[in-house]
């Protein structure tokens, strides 16, 4: 079962003995993101944002319906997972064999002020991008359970209060924005000689194709 299809680590979850298990699942998938970002939270920011990127992260692997289990894991059960992982690896991992440097890498040189200023900033961006998956997750499960988007709806999904849905506005705009695709026209018409032609049909001038997706993200093509 792939839920991830370009993981960010180099070795892959082992999915072969747990498939039958959401818990099994989230926690192979967690512990190999969280391996993977531990040392640069370490040096950059804190346990705090390192727990809430791997909320965040759990959160948008938690959509288990699609993959054929009958529901979602719960937000208690997300948050043991998230809990038991972040503070193993955070406290024993030493995958690269580098050590324990501290929480943030800032220059000694700086005056404690301005090294407060730029903790907190990271801290306060961790956090926001951390809510707006939790945000945008939500969105997901209830277009999947074809329930309406209300801040009262994704705010219980979400774990958080109305007040900070209703701050993030944008990523219910994004949710509710329908993906168009272009579909290019032919440049040749179809020649009437092709042997062993079926079915052919000529591509209109200027299709475009709205595709409203529930429950998958759809992201450009990179073309480079």
């Amino acid at each position: 079962m792939e839920l991830v299809k370009s993981p960010p680590w180099g070795k892959k979850p082992r999915l072969d003995e747990v498939s039958h298990s959401r818990h099994c699942i989230l926690f192979e998938y967690l512990r190999y993101y969280a391996y993977s970002i531990v040392n640069r939270e370490r040096e950059r920011g804190s346990f705090s944002t390192f727990t809430r990127l791997l909320e965040a992260y759990a959160h948008n692997l938690n959509n288990f319906q699609h993959f054929g289990f009958s529901e979602d894991l719960s937000w208690s059960s997300l948050r043991a997972t998230v809990k038991s992982v972040a503070r193993w690896t955070w406290d024993r991992y030493r995958g690269d064999s580098r050590c324990h440097r501290g929480v943030m890498q800032l220059d000694k040189d700086l005056p404690l002020v301005e090294r407060q200023r730029l903790a907190a900033a990271r801290t306060h961006e961790v956090r926001q991008k951390a809510t707006e998956s939790k945000v945008r997750a939500a969105c997901r499960q209830l277009q999947q359970a074809g329930e309406a988007l209300t801040q009262a709806a994704i705010a219980r999904l979400a774990g958080l209060s109305r007040q900070t849905v209703a701050a993030y506005k944008h990523v219910l705009t994004e949710v509710l924005k329908p993906a168009v695709v272009a579909v290019l026209e032919v440049v040749a018409a179809p020649r009437s000689d092709v042997k062993h032609g079926v079915h052919q049909v000529s591509a209109p001038r200027a299709l475009v194709v709205d595709l409203i997706a529930k429950g998958l993200d759809l992201e450009p093509v990179d073309s480079s």
